[in-house]
């Protein structure tokens, strides 16, 4: 049987991985995920990027990571405190994020939470804020130029 504690250590080796690659690498994640798992984000929904959509398959959490390498660079991650109950473990993060179409920035708060079975995730969930995200992936409108004519 895990315990609670290594539910913990294998989040807290994740993410420092995540960090010092400053979000560019992913792989081990699936390490971390059972063969069986239900992955889901506040960002997904409606109008917004596909990668953030609810799934079950690798193939798709795998998308979801190349979405953020591609669209977004992380200006800051860090991990703040891992709270932990038999086979759940919630993670409090603050990060900030570019998206590259735009050039603006979100900073948010984030919660993950995680469930597991046998030391693998079996449930991922993660919640921030999304009005903050569609803001930053929103281009400025383009102001209008005035016309004018002159006379003669």
């Amino acid at each position: 049987m895990v315990t609670t504690v290594a539910n913990v250590d294998v989040l807290r080796r994740s993410y420092n991985r995540w960090i010092t690659s400053r979000g560019k690498e992913y792989r081990y994640w699936f390490d971390v995920f059972s063969a069986q798992f239900h992955f889901s984000s506040a960002g997904g929904g409606r109008n917004r990027p596909g990668y953030f959509q609810a799934s079950e398959r690798e193939e798709h959490l795998k998308a979801y990571f190349e979405g953020i390498v591609r669209d977004w660079k992380m200006i800051e991650f860090r991990t703040e405190e891992f709270i932990a109950q038999g086979d759940r473990v919630v993670v409090r993060i603050f990060c900030e994020w570019q998206y590259r179409r735009t050039g603006k920035t979100v900073s948010t708060h984030k919660l993950d939470y995680w469930r597991f079975e046998d030391g693998k995730a079996v449930e991922y969930y993660e919640s921030f804020d999304t009005a903050a995200m569609i803001e930053a992936m929103t281009p400025d409108p383009v102001p209008e130029r005035s016309v004018f004519c002159l006379p003669g």
